[in-house]
């Protein structure tokens, strides 16, 4: 009988934890959600959730990063299937929506609850926004 991979199973509950805290900070908002909130619902100990973040703000941008890399991701995808310029720019821009319409989780995450959390979080915010705005004006450039 073979031992658990300790890498693979650190991995894991660093997901476990990712997870637990996008749920919490859906269903609290971020402000409202605590470590103690994150720990017990990816049944770990809050020790376990510092090793693997320094802080609930850490787990939050991680979790802005991830959520814009897949987004942006699914945008590269639909803009990939169009060959004309007009078109590249209707699929990027339709996908952006139909994504954030599918998921209003991920939207208001992404934009509503870093609103007020201070000059970090907003710096943080403006960055994804900045991401963003480049990636739909490259592909609208190029349809005019």
């Amino acid at each position: 009988m073979s031992k658990p991979d300790p890498s693979e199973q650190s991995r894991s509950r660093r997901e476990r934890i990712l997870d637990a805290a996008f749920h919490a900070f859906a269903t609290r908002g971020y402000r409202d959600t605590a470590m103690d909130d994150i720990a017990g619902a990816a049944e770990t100990s809050k020790g376990g959730v510092y090793f693997h973040f320094p802080t609930k703000e850490s787990i939050f941008r991680e979790l802005m990063q991830t959520t814009a890399d897949k987004l942006v991701g699914r945008v590269e995808r639909a803009v990939a299937l169009e060959t004309e310029p007009v078109a590249r720019a209707e699929a990027a821009i339709r996908t952006v929506l139909a994504t954030f319409a599918g998921h209003r989780t991920m939207a208001r995450l992404l934009f509503l609850d870093t609103v007020g959390a201070g000059r970090v979080f907003q710096a943080a915010t403006n960055d994804l926004h900045d991401r963003f705005s480049r990636l739909i004006q490259g592909y609208l450039d190029d349809a005019v």
